[in-house]
């Protein structure tokens, strides 16, 4: 799981997971592209391996939830 929110779960709510913390506060301007391809990289990375991948923000503004799953 990628979180992209800027509040943190409990241990429990992420209890066996593979879960990446990187928390983007929406505003007017987008993040630098370098920052969103090393947060993309490897959940893409994983997603090449077979795993299946679940990314998500608080509000869904900037960074929409989804779900990428391997071919």
């Amino acid at each position: 799981m990628l979180d992209l929110a800027e509040a943190y779960p409990s241990a429990d709510q992420i209890d066996g997971l593979m879960y990446l913390k990187a928390p983007l506060a929406d505003g007017d301007e987008l993040p630098h592209p370098e920052l969103t391809l090393g947060i993309a990289r490897p959940v893409a990375d994983l997603v090449g391996a077979g795993h299946a991948a679940l990314v998500h923000c608080t509000f869904g503004r900037k960074a929409p939830a989804a779900r990428a799953q391997p071919r």
